[in-house]
C-alpha cells in the first residue's frame, strides 16, 4: 500500500472540494476533471485491484478539452505517477 502524509492528503482533499464547480442545471457542485484524475491516481495507488478501471477512466478524462495539465501533473507527482499519466494520455509534453 502506498502511504502518504495524512494531514497533507486531507488538506488536498479540502482544497479539491473548495474548487468544485456549481452545476446550475443539476443544482449540485461537481469536481473538475483534473481533481477526479488526482483522486483516481490516489485510489489505484492505494488499492491495486482498482488499477485497470481507474486507469481507463483517467485515459478517457485526459481526452477532455482545456484540461489543466499542470494540475494533473501536480497530483500525479504526489504519487510518482506522472510518466504513467503521460503514457495513458499519449501526452505530448
Amino acid at each position: 500500500m502506498f502511504m502518504i502524509n495524512l494531514r497533507k492528503t486531507l488538506s488536498d482533499v479540502h482544497s479539491i472540494l473548495n474548487q468544485a464547480i456549481q452545476n446550475k442545471e443539476l443544482g449540485v457542485h461537481v469536481l473538475r476533471a483534473e481533481d477526479i484524475i488526482g483522486l483516481k491516481i490516489q485510489a489505484y495507488k492505494n488499492d491495486h485491484s482498482r488499477s485497470l478501471q481507474d486507469k481507463a477512466d483517467i485515459q478517457k478524462l485526459l481526452q477532455l478539452p482545456n484540461l489543466d495539465l499542470n494540475l494533473v501533473k501536480k497530483y500525479a507527482e504526489l504519487f510518482q505517477e506522472w510518466n504513467e499519466i503521460v503514457n495513458l494520455g499519449n501526452l505530448k509534453i
